[in-house]
């Protein structure tokens, strides 16, 4: 990625490169200009404002990185999905196996869940509150602090259950915002390190 940002008549230049939604979210972190010429080498692109990076595209963006650190973490705890579900309290698992019964999954022939297919059924919280009661699964993944998922799990359900008027509220403080972006990949990539078994 090539980013640089430099003054041009009284204007912020962004130069984007092929991540260009972490060089928007980076120009905002500690910046003060409110908006920004966004170049793509040596072309004009068009304006950038702080606000832009809260709408559509940019909640999209931060949706689909979310789903596929709850999906990275799924692959992890499906290598030993009884000793997964274990630790999680009765309630959860309760709420987990109503999913099981809606979804119409079968039992096995002990009439008990598939603990593999009920650990398919579990939320987001579930997850991180699974590994959050490992001590070795804390230990290989410490991006995964409670800090961080509680502010995730409460981004995941507002993107993924917005009304109309939140989808363009701010999503986090201008301040926040590239540290969590920057933690949500380091996750990312140890979840998808872990799931390898590199």
């Amino acid at each position: 990625m090539s980013r640089r940002v430099s003054p041009l008549a009284g204007f912020q230049v962004v130069i984007i490169g092929r991540f260009w939604v972490i060089a928007e979210v980076k120009a905002f972190a500690n910046a003060t200009p409110h908006s920004y010429v966004v170049l793509k080498g040596s072309t004009f692109i068009g304006w950038l404002s702080y606000e832009d990076i809260h709408k559509l595209p940019f909640r999209l963006c931060l949706f689909a990185l979310l789903i596929s650190i709850e999906k990275a973490a799924l692959d992890v705890l499906h290598k030993r999905p009884e000793v997964s579900i274990s630790m999680l309290p009765v309630a959860r698992v309760n709420k987990a196996k109503e999913i099981y019964a809606q979804r119409g999954y079968r039992k096995d022939p002990q009439g008990r869940e598939r603990a593999g297919i009920l650990l398919d059924c579990t939320q987001f919280v579930d997850k991180f509150l699974i590994i959050s009661n490992s001590d070795d699964l804390r230990s290989k993944l410490p991006a995964a602090s409670p800090g961080f998922t509680k502010v995730a799990e409460r981004l995941r359900n507002d993107l993924a259950h917005s009304s109309q008027d939140q989808k363009s509220s701010v999503l986090l403080k201008r301040e926040s915002l590239l540290p969590f972006i920057e933690s949500a990949l380091k996750l990312q990539e140890q979840l998808l390190e872990l799931s390898r078994g590199t």
